[in-house]
């Protein structure tokens, strides 16, 4: 078997974005100590890795194969998951960990699944699974009625649990909506966010009520009133000059306890200058909102960005973008020869992990076999080498691969503390998962972003 460092050819493929190294806690290149919080790196210890399903309800996966790896590349031990999902092993600082899975989503086709995290040390508590996301059937259903409000043609109101249309009865003066709950989202009580729109789709109104105890085949009337939605002025300033366009939305909020989506207006604007103004229309009543700001670069093969900012107060908001934006990332590059993927970049800064995904294609016997790769990298890192796979998992990454698909992205988060705390979380970043109404989420897409 081939031995390799894959943090070594980093540093001899980042020429142009600077010395790479096996960085630190915080982001920046690494002087050789360990830092602080983290063992003495010549001492080998346990790295605990825990294996969740992809199927929504993230529960713990048994019988998935583990390999951890040793700084230089070699395997140290293939553990199975227990009952848990966990598995451990004692590595040295600088390691790796690839968790081999043949089917993550319940009744799915069971496509090769590999996900792992480069640059582990002694004590890491690792996490790899999947998003969590609503499952059927419902577990509860109910109606809800609004009163019908001035000039709207089209009602939907949103929950916890997603966005339900409403049917409106102009003679009664009623709108009814019908409610599902599932069992990632059926909390009680709860609360929900009603709107109402024009027939030209420009003006919206919303009616916002907490505290609705969920009761299975029944009606709630909310007695609460329509509002017009607020308005918040962001300013913006430090843009540069190869800018193109600029987005923001308010995409979530959070009320009486419950955080939900909000489906409100999208503005967005040219870049012309150092400066823009836009007014994203808010709902008032919501504790918090989740501000969406996005940003695309003239060189649409450099992707996107994305800053997602949790408001409480949301008359004004200032983005100073030459201190917020994250480089930029051109599409990766997968060398399945030395086993390298390299992300060509542009700018500087810091950020807390790097992920990187590529799905691979082979075609036997007429049948399209495919696998799946995600990869978390330490910040800085602009190539990286990932682990030879065993021969008892050659079907993972199989030699006759026609075609590969690659993408990823950089993620800074307001809540973590470097790369220490971005590596115990394993893909739960790349999934989006994050606390919410606390954690404020910059994120720059890998290449070809619209």
């Amino acid at each position: 078997m081939r031995h390799t460092s894959w943090l070594a050819l980093a540093a001899l493929l980042a020429a142009a974005c600077g010395s790479v190294s096996n960085p630190s806690a915080d982001g920046g290149p690494s002087d050789g100590d360990s830092g602080a919080g983290e063992p003495d790196a010549a001492v080998p210890g346990p790295v605990a890795v825990r294996v969740l399903s992809e199927d929504g309800r993230r529960q713990p996966l048994s019988e998935v194969p583990v390999a951890f790896f040793q700084p230089d590349g070699s395997l140290a031990q293939v553990v199975t998951t227990d009952q848990d999902g966990l598995a451990s092993a004692e590595i040295a600082a600088g390691g790796a960990v690839l968790a081999f899975a043949t089917q993550l989503i319940e009744g799915g086709p069971g496509y090769p699944r590999a996900m792992g995290v480069l640059d582990v040390h002694p004590g890491d508590e690792i996490t790899l699974g999947g998003p969590s996301y609503f499952q059927l059937p419902p577990t509860h259903s109910m109606q809800l009625q609004t009163p019908t409000a001035s000039g709207a043609t089209t009602y939907f109101v949103e929950t916890p649990c997603g966005y339900f249309p409403g049917s409106p009865d102009q003679g009664a003066g009623l709108v009814t909506y019908s409610i599902d709950f599932y069992d990632t989202c059926n909390d009680s009580p709860f609360s929900l966010v009603a709107s109402a729109r024009s027939a030209d789709g420009l003006e919206q109104k919303t009616l916002v009520h907490s505290g609705v105890e969920i009761a299975d085949q029944t009606t709630f009337a909310a007695s609460a009133e329509w509002q017009d939605l607020g308005t918040t002025l962001v300013s913006i300033d430090g843009m540069s000059a190869d800018l193109r366009v600029v987005g923001a939305q308010y995409v979530r909020g959070i009320v009486g306890g419950s955080a939900m989506p909000t489906s409100l207006f999208d503005v967005r604007e040219e870049v012309s200058s150092a400066t823009l103004s836009l007014n994203p229309r808010h709902v008032s009543q919501l504790d918090s909102a989740l501000l969406h700001v996005r940003v695309n670069h003239e060189q649409s093969l450099l992707g996107q960005q994305i800053l997602e900012i949790w408001a409480d107060e949301r008359d004004e908001i200032e983005l100073p973008f030459d201190e917020l934006l994250l480089p930029w990332f051109g599409t990766p590059l997968v060398d399945l020869g030395s086993h390298s993927i390299t992300v060509p970049q542009v700018g500087a800064g810091e950020w807390d992990a790097t992920y990187l995904f590529f799905n691979w294609y082979t075609r036997r016997e007429g049948e399209l076999v495919e696998g799946y790769w995600t990869l978390v990298v330490p910040p800085g890192v602009t190539s990286a080498v990932f682990p030879a796979v065993p021969e008892e998992f050659a079907d993972w990454l199989p030699a006759d691969i026609d075609d590969i698909y690659a993408y990823g992205k950089v993620i800074e988060r307001s809540d973590l503390d470097g790369w220490h705390d971005a590596r115990q979380l394993g893909l739960d970043p790349f999934h989006g998962i994050a606390p919410e109404g606390t954690a404020n989420v910059r994120t720059s897409f890998m290449g070809g972003a619209d």
